[in-house]
């Protein structure tokens, strides 16, 4: 009880503006450290134990073991045996999970997640789970190579962002490594990528934009993200703009919705129109974008 008070208190003091100050943050880290040393909650779910961070929601598994079914049934339904596949904002690791059961020994899989608390956990999920071809990455994914601020979210463990403006619930600041795609390939000789999910709270544009060279050599490549446009304009980046620069590289946007439907290929508007209704407030939507045409009876 006293630690659920004291988490509280010092989550209250960084939503009033003391998480702008670095020291206040560092305090910040050690204290929630310390309360809750070595503890994370355990999820079952798809076949692996995840572990999340303990005193923080984000994880939400629905009734029969289920996560974003829709997203997961065409993420699982597109992935090959053999594949590299990338996860940039990986949280604690379910489509990085995911992916490494599909491509098996020949594939690989390279997490991304900044956050020390995500990553502490996604690290003790690859071990629990013993996935030999996952690699975790404890980087942000940007269009510049350095560092910068990640705002934290007390709020949910997902919804963390480089962006302070996307933060709903704000609270402290950590300095984290930030790295391009392509830059990162290029330093590890990866040259075949054939699936990327990004979700990055409004910075899935700069994501791309760092990773110019990846999409050019990998013509069949899909990639999987999450399209929120007030999101891209918090972090400096112009939606239509980034939706014409995809459809300029012969990229075709599907929709991904309700479980009960089929990816379908979408218009700009029609996505802006479904980030109104798709996922409750979150004033978001998933596009999967593919060079190639999908045939929907695959996914039903």
């Amino acid at each position: 009880m006293l630690k659920n008070v004291i988490n509280y208190l010092i989550g209250t003091l960084a939503n009033l503006g003391l998480g702008k100050i670095r020291m206040f943050s560092v305090l910040y880290r050690r204290t929630h450290q310390l309360i809750f040393r070595d503890k994370k909650d355990e999820v079952q779910c798809e076949g692996f134990t995840f572990f999340t961070p303990k005193g923080r929601a984000g994880f939400n598994i629905r009734v029969g073991g289920s996560f974003e079914p829709m997203m997961t049934r065409i993420f699982k339904g597109l992935a090959r045996s053999g594949m590299r596949i990338i996860d940039v904002g990986a949280h604690v690791g379910y489509y990085s999970f995911l992916a490494s059961r599909i491509v098996g020994p020949e594939g690989k899989v390279y997490a991304f997640e900044p956050e020390h608390e995500n990553y502490r956990c996604l690290e003790c999920g690859i071990a629990e789970n013993k996935l030999t071809n996952v690699t975790p990455v404890n980087y942000a994914v940007s269009n510049i190579n350095g560092f910068a601020d990640l705002h934290i979210n007390f709020g949910s463990s997902v919804t963390h962002s480089l962006s302070e403006r996307n933060i709903t619930k704000k609270g402290v600041r950590e300095n984290v490594g930030i790295t391009t795609l392509d830059d990162y390939a290029d330093k590890n000789g990866i040259r075949k990528v054939d699936i990327i999910k990004i979700d990055t709270q409004g910075f899935d544009a700069k994501v791309i934009n760092g990773a110019k060279n990846i999409l050019v050599e990998n013509k069949n490549i899909k990639i999987f993200m999450e399209f929120w446009p007030d999101g891209m304009k918090n972090a400096g980046d112009e939606p239509r703009l980034f939706w014409n620069f995809m459809t300029g590289m012969s990229f075709i946007p599907y929709h991904i919705g309700k479980e009960d439907h089929s990816p379908s290929s979408i218009t700009f508007e029609y996505a802006l129109e479904r980030c109104k209704t798709d996922r409750s407030n979150a004033r978001d939507t998933i596009v999967l974008w593919s060079r190639d045409a999908l045939n929907m009876q695959e996914f039903d």
